[in-house]
Protein backbone atom coordinates (compact mmCIF):
# COMPACT_ATOMS: atom_id res chain seq x y z
CA UNK A 1 0.00 0.00 0.00
CA UNK A 2 1.40 3.66 -1.07
CA UNK A 3 0.23 6.38 1.32
CA UNK A 4 0.75 9.80 -0.23
CA UNK A 5 0.79 11.90 2.57
CA UNK A 6 0.58 15.63 2.76
CA UNK A 7 0.21 18.20 5.28
CA UNK A 8 -2.91 19.59 6.74
CA UNK A 9 -2.36 23.08 5.37
CA UNK A 10 -1.76 21.24 1.88
CA UNK A 11 -5.10 19.33 1.50
CA UNK A 12 -6.91 22.19 2.93
CA UNK A 13 -5.67 24.48 -0.08
CA UNK A 14 -7.08 21.64 -2.41
CA UNK A 15 -9.82 19.95 -0.87
CA UNK A 16 -12.14 22.69 -1.47
CA UNK A 17 -16.17 21.69 -1.20
CA UNK A 18 -15.89 18.88 1.50
CA UNK A 19 -19.75 18.27 1.09
CA UNK A 20 -19.14 17.64 -2.75
CA UNK A 21 -15.77 15.87 -2.34
CA UNK A 22 -17.20 12.55 -1.17
CA UNK A 23 -15.52 11.82 2.22
CA UNK A 24 -16.34 9.22 4.16
CA UNK A 25 -16.61 11.25 7.98
CA UNK A 26 -19.36 12.12 10.78
CA UNK A 27 -21.87 14.26 9.88
CA UNK A 28 -20.25 16.50 12.89
CA UNK A 29 -16.29 16.23 12.30
CA UNK A 30 -14.03 18.62 10.82
CA UNK A 31 -11.74 18.02 8.45
CA UNK A 32 -8.80 18.52 10.65
CA UNK A 33 -10.42 15.67 13.38
CA UNK A 34 -10.82 13.46 10.18
CA UNK A 35 -7.23 14.25 9.22
CA UNK A 36 -6.00 13.66 12.42
CA UNK A 37 -7.97 10.02 13.23
CA UNK A 38 -6.74 8.88 9.91
CA UNK A 39 -3.17 10.08 9.29
CA UNK A 40 -1.64 7.35 11.61
CA UNK A 41 -3.87 4.46 10.30
CA UNK A 42 -2.40 5.62 7.05
CA UNK A 43 0.84 5.36 8.04
CA UNK A 44 0.95 2.42 10.22
CA UNK A 45 -0.62 0.24 7.35
CA UNK A 46 1.39 1.64 4.51
CA UNK A 47 4.27 -0.01 2.78
CA UNK A 48 6.09 2.90 1.43
CA UNK A 49 4.97 6.53 2.52
CA UNK A 50 4.98 9.44 -0.41
CA UNK A 51 5.74 13.10 1.20
CA UNK A 52 4.16 15.06 -1.67
CA UNK A 53 2.95 17.81 -0.51
CA UNK A 54 4.59 20.25 -2.46
CA UNK A 55 5.23 18.10 -5.94
CA UNK A 56 4.13 17.92 -8.88
CA UNK A 57 2.01 14.87 -10.14
CA UNK A 58 4.92 13.64 -12.59
CA UNK A 59 7.28 13.88 -9.42
CA UNK A 60 4.64 11.76 -7.49
CA UNK A 61 4.45 9.24 -9.96
CA UNK A 62 8.24 9.19 -10.50
CA UNK A 63 8.91 8.52 -6.92
CA UNK A 64 6.24 5.65 -7.04
CA UNK A 65 7.20 3.92 -9.42
CA UNK A 66 10.76 4.08 -7.92
CA UNK A 67 9.70 2.32 -4.94
CA UNK A 68 7.63 -0.01 -6.41
CA UNK A 69 10.63 -1.04 -8.88
CA UNK A 70 12.64 -2.00 -5.85
CA UNK A 71 9.81 -4.20 -4.45
CA UNK A 72 10.10 -6.12 -7.80
CA UNK A 73 10.28 -10.11 -6.59
CA UNK A 74 9.52 -9.68 -3.06
CA UNK A 75 6.44 -9.81 -1.86
CA UNK A 76 4.52 -7.65 -0.74
CA UNK A 77 4.89 -6.24 2.99
CA UNK A 78 1.64 -6.54 5.26
CA UNK A 79 0.84 -5.05 8.37
CA UNK A 80 4.28 -3.27 8.91
CA UNK A 81 6.66 -5.60 7.10
CA UNK A 82 10.10 -5.23 6.35
CA UNK A 83 10.29 -3.37 3.49
CA UNK A 84 8.54 -0.08 4.87
CA UNK A 85 9.67 3.35 4.11
CA UNK A 86 9.14 7.16 3.54
CA UNK A 87 10.15 8.50 0.51
CA UNK A 88 10.71 11.91 1.16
Amino acid sequence: MVFLHADLPVLEERVRDLDTRGLAKRPDQSFRELFEERVPLYAKYADVTITCGRLTHEEVCARIIGELKKDTGRAPARCGGPFRRTVR
